[in-house]
């Protein structure tokens, strides 16, 4: 799980920037050393923290773990003093992840595939100036975006008696319930966004066979409306999802709702 989520992560930041003539890279690619092999400006990624991995009840593995992802910038019109630097333009890249993120439209298959098999989730924690980069050119200033994030891995819940053991457990109530009103929606061609309802009281995960169907929220552990965006059916043909709300913390079965888009 972490390794898809950290390759996703990398993969969306640099299809963000395709053809803007930006460097996308982890950090552990980045080495001062090889500064004439990278283009400015560029972009760092790198964890904030070590991940806290953990398994809960039922086996499901969850993953908490912070982001920062900072811009440099070469900005002849900032300040560029060895004590406060400062890039405008770093800031100019930054605000453009951040909306990116905010709006939740993602533009490769793999953060889709880890949005949708994990429920990951990011957190904006916080904008700030970036500790500056130092090169036999000088300073080169920047600035820093922090995301907490986590994911859930489903598929772990399957475990066998030769499993990590369990730790940090959660237990779920006794008289854990889920409840889903429906059982089949149905969307107009256009892309319409519709709104379903679930009822629980324990953590839920909702997983989905089709990328042209967004779903927020993907995850939650209390009554909460489920707003579905469709993207325009333009295929000539009638298509549908399936959707499968899953509570893997308790014996609770998984529950089906299939969405069926027209043409």
């Amino acid at each position: 799980m972490l390794s898809e989520i950290l390759d996703a992560m990398c993969l969306e930041v640099q299809a963000l920037f395709k053809d803007t003539g930006n460097t996308v890279l982890r950090d552990t690619q980045f080495k001062m050393t090889d500064m004439p092999l990278y283009t400015i400006p560029v972009i760092v990624m790198s964890l904030k923290e070590s991940p806290e991995i953990r398994q809960l009840i039922g086996g499901m593995t969850k993953a908490d773990f912070g982001w920062h992802i900072k811009a440099y910038f070469y900005d002849a019109n900032s300040d560029l003093s060895m004590t406060d630097p400062f890039s405008t333009e770093a800031y100019d890249i930054i605000h453009t992840i951040y909306q990116h993120f905010a709006a939740r439209q993602w533009l490769t298959d793999e953060f889709i595939q880890v949005s949708q098999t994990f429920g990951y989730k990011l957190t904006l924690n916080g904008m700030s100036k970036a500790e500056p980069l130092r090169s036999e050119a000088g300073v080169i200033p920047g600035f820093s975006i922090t995301y907490d994030s986590v994911g859930l891995d489903i598929g772990t819940a399957d475990r066998s008696q030769d499993g990590p053991e369990i730790e940090d457990i959660t237990q779920s109530p006794d008289n854990s319930y889920l409840t889903i009103y429906d059982s089949q929606l149905n969307i107009d061609a256009l892309g319409e966004v519709i709104d379903f309802t679930i009822s629980t009281n324990t953590p839920f995960v909702i997983q989905s066979d089709s990328d042209w169907l967004t779903i927020d929220p993907i995850d939650g552990n209390e009554d909460s409306t489920i707003t579905l965006t469709a993207s325009e059916n333009d295929s000539g043909a009638q298509r549908q999802a399936i959707l499968k709300i899953k509570v893997p913390m308790t014996d609770i079965e998984d529950q089906t709702i299939t969405i069926i888009q027209s043409i």
